[in-house]
């Protein structure tokens, strides 16, 4: 099972083994509850958050290069899709259903119809820069959908959405799936920053950016800029973490070793968050 769900091996010989320490035996839900900062942590407000423009007057050339990677661009918004201005207009077809990608003065939106039956839905959200791939999400005062529909990077292509039914039987299932809020804001804490506990998900803050695995900087910023000795440690650094803890801080979004064997992931939410497991 393990071999099977750890996509990405930190284990000698290509097999993924249990974790002997307690500490990482730790799952992320347990990890999160710790003291300090640990990514997937949801604040209950997101006032000391002060943006990577704030990071950049200090890390200017780590700032800048890091706008260029791709996680900085896990989390987009509709208008600034490369893929969706590239693909507009475009239709495609899904099982039986026809869809077209529009641009509207309101931003971007698609249609879904099979025969006299259509429907149109504007798309809020785009999850991915479509490397890998890109999934849509609709927000709807609150309301969170997931179209049926992702574009996949490795066919140049739309197809299926991941983990939703192999065949749409109806238009509403064609047009997507509502998700739970715990579900949107579990999707939301691994791919942008600022998000909190609770309320509305409109003000985060796009993409893996600096704060989304050093945590809040207002601290850190402030005692920074008075010249306070040790304001340094105000800023969570993996740096700090031994080799086991390193994993699983990454693993709080790609899943880690624990994680997978507690959830006893084994379809199709292995392919799409992959697991992390190491050697000790």
């Amino acid at each position: 099972m393990a071999a099977v769900v750890a996509i990405l091996l930190f284990a000698s010989g290509g097999e993924a083994r249990e974790p002997g320490s307690v500490v990482g035996r730790m799952s992320t839900l347990e990890r999160v509850d710790q003291p300090g900062w640990w990514p997937t942590k949801m604040l209950a407000s997101d006032k000391d958050y002060v943006g990577s423009e704030a990071c950049a007057k200090c890390h200017a050339t780590i700032s800048a290069s890091f706008k260029k990677a791709e996680m900085s661009k896990a989390l987009l918004r509709a208008a600034d899709s490369e893929v969706l201005r590239t693909h507009e207009g475009n239709t495609f077809d899904l099982e039986s259903y026809t869809y077209k990608l529009e641009n509207t003065p309101q931003g971007p939106q698609f249609s879904v119809s099979q025969g006299s039956e259509s429907a149109k839905m504007p798309i809020t959200w785009a999850f991915g820069d479509g490397t890998v791939g890109q999934v849509y999400l609709t927000d709807m005062k609150g309301t969170f959908y997931e179209s049926h529909f992702s574009y996949y990077g490795g066919t140049k292509g739309f197809d299926r959405t991941t983990n939703q039914p192999h065949r749409a039987q109806t238009l509403n299932s064609a047009v997507g799936r509502s998700l739970m809020p715990n579900e949107a804001r579990k999707c939301f804490v691994c791919h942008s920053a600022g998000v909190t506990a609770e309320g509305p998900l409109d003000n985060v803050m796009p993409g893996v950016t600096c704060e989304a695995c050093h945590g809040p900087g207002a601290d850190h910023v402030a005692a920074m800029k008075a010249g306070i000795e040790g304001g340094e440690a105000l800023s969570m650094n993996p740096k700090r973490l031994d080799r086991a803890s390193q994993v699983d801080f990454c693993g709080a979004c790609h899943m880690t070793w624990v994680d997978v064997q507690l959830q006893d992931v084994g379809d199709g939410s292995t392919v799409r968050f992959p697991g992390l497991s190491f050697d000790e």
